[in-house]
């Protein structure tokens, strides 16, 4: 399902705004990193590849790329309740039946307007990917690669301006798949299980520790030194008050779109 404006959007939007040339901007390039169970990801979907796979978006000074082109490098995807090709770790998806409909969602910052996504508020756009033999392609192109003007309109409204990129998520299916068709998608996109990530990656140092709950989020609890995030089936076993319909604790400051 191609994740672009009708034509007939894009003619009217050109028909309003002045001719101007491309030019390329500055790039962004950061590491893909699987989300643990402990933290959400109840799905069977794994990273078998640590650090190999990647998020890149280079700059384009192609008439129509508007301005950029995303790579998302995805590979050693597991999946084994889905099916593998060949029955092999590493391999989600069969080569002739792959895996559809997984959305990579995109948080930006663009003339002093933020999308950040994640339940806060609206993304500025869920793209459609799919996985064969454990390598992911955008559905709109059958490449890896795809040109900034998946933002539809709007890319036109930010054309030559600072585009900031935040966090990057990567999730399963959506309840509404059509929603991802608009920028900014609709809430249908991007309501599937985060699996994986990317954003400023860090790493991690284990001489630090919590000591009691109270040093860890209202989300969580210290469990052997470590912050976990509380399982939960009501809101009374929540030190924050609020349990989510995937039966963890949540903070409504936080996730107002998920955490009731």
């Amino acid at each position: 399902m191609k994740v672009y404006r009708p034509l007939w959007v894009a003619v009217a939007a050109l028909v309003l705004l002045p001719v101007r040339t491309a030019q390329a901007g500055y790039q962004y390039q950061s590491t893909i990193v699987a989300e643990t169970t402990q933290n959400g990801n109840t799905t069977d979907f794994k990273l078998t590849k640590p650090g190999s796979s990647k998020v890149v978006i280079k700059p384009s000074s192609k008439s129509g790329d508007g301005g950029t082109v995303i790579q998302m490098v995805l590979t050693g995807v597991d999946c084994p309740a889905e099916g593998n090709d060949g029955a092999k770790t590493g391999k989600c998806g069969n080569a002739g039946s792959p895996v559809m409909d997984h959305v990579l969602e995109l948080g930006v910052r663009a003339l002093g307007i933020e999308f950040p996504g994640g339940g806060v508020s609206p993304s500025a756009v869920g793209i459609l990917f799919k996985i064969a033999k454990g390598t992911a392609v955008f559905e709109a192109t059958g490449k890896n690669i795809l040109p900034g003007k998946v933002f539809g309109p709007s890319t036109t409204s930010v054309f030559n301006s600072p585009l900031g990129i935040g966090l990057l998520r990567l999730h399963t299916p959506g309840s509404v798949t059509s929603d991802c068709a608009t920028a900014p998608p609709g809430p249908g996109c991007t309501d599937g299980v985060v699996y994986a990530y990317t954003g400023i990656v860090v790493g991690s140092d284990s001489s630090l520790s919590c000591s009691g709950d109270t040093s860890c989020s209202v989300t969580q609890t210290c469990q052997s030194g470590a912050c976990v995030t509380q399982s939960c089936s009501s809101a009374a076993q929540c030190r924050s008050g609020h349990c989510d319909n995937t039966g963890k604790c949540c903070d409504p400051n936080l996730t107002p779109a998920t955490c009731p």
